[in-house]
């Protein structure tokens, strides 16, 4: 499901303000399946999912890949949305 397709069935405010966790889910992206994808472990993932600022931005923008958005909405999502 891309960010578009995201907006049209969500409040577009509700989802400007979804933190990439909430992306996830609503995607029905496991975190196995994208710590695999990102060439990271599970607990590793969840740290970067937790601490946001210990992401590397290699991993920032494959994670834009597979969620289907663009590399500046993954790191608003973890820069800000993530300190709401």
């Amino acid at each position: 499901m891309t960010l578009d397709e995201i907006l049209e069935s969500f409040d577009k405010d509700l989802v400007r303000s979804m933190t990439l966790k909430e992306i996830l889910k609503h995607n029905k992206i496991n975190k196995p399946w994208l710590a695999e994808r990102l060439g990271l472990s599970r607990p590793t993932l969840d740290k970067y999912l937790n601490k946001p600022d210990e992401f590397k931005i290699k991993h920032l923008r494959r994670m834009a890949k597979y969620l289907n958005i663009t590399e500046r909405e993954v790191l608003v999502k973890c820069f800000i949305n993530s300190k709401l």
